[in-house]
Parts: structure tokens; sequence; C-alpha cells
């Protein structure tokens, strides 16, 4: 059972309503940044929040693989299990590796990619994908957008 009602709560206090329009103003003007501090333990319900709110796709960088897992899961609690959030998974095997490549995390990788290229091309109409990813996960090289669209294409 998700927590939206924290969700519906916290986008009318003051102070996420402020915080709000100083990160729209930043992203508007993209000479600005928006500084915004949150404490650790309201990071997911205020990034769930925030995603919702703003109505656009939103990637969310850890410093560690499982940072990126634990937060991925506090997501979903808020928001529920049917929702756009996507974990983007660090490959267990190093590029050139002679060792199997899990096809699990292979997949995970592809639709959390997939569905941010699906955003950027304006296909997932007014339901904008939440991702998160570790930082070394976010590194590594992956096929370019353009060939992931294509292959979204021949699937729709």
């Amino acid at each position: 059972m998700p927590l939206n009602g924290i969700l519906s709560a916290l986008t009318q206090h003051p102070y996420f309503v402020s915080h709000f329009a100083q990160i729209d103003s930043a992203v508007n003007c993209s000479s600005e940044s928006a500084g915004i501090a949150v404490r650790q333990g309201a990071r997911p319900a205020y990034l769930a929040a925030l995603w919702r709110h703003s109505h656009r796709p939103v990637l969310v960088l850890t410093p560690r693989p499982e940072d990126a897992r634990r937060f991925h899961d506090q997501i979903l609690t808020y928001v529920g299990d049917d929702e756009l959030v996507y974990l983007l998974p660090e490959p267990d095997v190093l590029p050139f590796e002679r060792l199997a490549v899990d096809v699990r995390t292979s997949n995970q990788r592809l639709v959390a990619l997939s569905a941010l290229v699906g955003a950027s091309a304006g296909k997932s109409g007014n339901r904008n994908p939440l991702v998160i990813a570790s930082l070394a996960s976010s590194f590594r090289r992956v096929l370019p957008p353009s060939l992931i669209g294509a292959a979204n294409a021949d699937y729709d």
C-alpha cells in the first residue's frame, strides 16, 4: 500500500512550494542552480513528491550501487509499484571480462534507458519516468539514444 497521502500533504507545504518555484526557475534559466538541502531521511519522500509535482523526467544519482537500490525501494514505498520508477543497476561484469552477464540486470538497464529515451522523445505522454542510478552505473557506455528509440518503435 503506497503512502500517497504523505506526498500530497508534502506538495501543499509552503516550504515545498517555495522549493519547487526555485527549482522551476533554475530549470527554465539554465544559468542558475537551485541549492535545496533536504535531510537524509526525508529525501525519498521529497524526491517522489517533486517528481510527481514537476511532470518531468527525473534522474537521481547516488554515490554507491547499494544506495541506489535502497533509494529505489524507499521511493516505491511512497508511490507504489505501478509507477514509472526505474533502477539503472550497475552491471556485475566488467567490460571484456569472460563471465556470464546477468540477463535480469541487462533487462533492467535497457528498460530504464528506454524510459528516459521515450520521455525525451515525448512518447511517454504525460507520465515521465523517475530513474535512480549510481554514479558508476551512469558512467557505463550504452547504446546511442537513436538506437534505443528505434528499438522502442519496433515494439510499439
